[in-house]
């Protein structure tokens, strides 16, 4: 069975990264966001991440990416250990040590 890429779409691959992130948060672009990690890339998204946020776990993936994967399982996708939206802390360039 030959799968089409380009055919293939669900919440995590029918649009891309930054997108997915303005439509989420209602962003409509006007205002450039600065890339706090630049050249970090999203684990489940593999794109770069836009609004990066770590986990207690010290886990970081953006802030929509963490959204949707806590919607689905209030589990962090890599310990599996429960943890709620909440206890994600957003990186801003203040709170990262450069």
């Amino acid at each position: 069975e030959d799968a089409n890429p380009e055919s293939y779409t669900n919440k995590w691959s029918s649009i891309s990264r930054s997108e997915r992130y303005k439509n989420r948060s209602g962003d409509d672009g006007a205002e450039e966001e600065e890339c706090v990690l630049p050249g970090f890339t999203d684990p489940i998204t593999l794109e770069p991440v836009v609004n990066p946020g770590i986990s207690p776990f010290g886990h970081v993936m953006g802030m929509a990416t963490w959204a949707a994967v806590l919607s689905e399982s209030k589990k962090c996708p890599f310990t599996k250990q429960p943890l709620q939206r909440h206890q994600i802390k957003a990186l801003t360039p203040s709170n990262i040590d450069s």
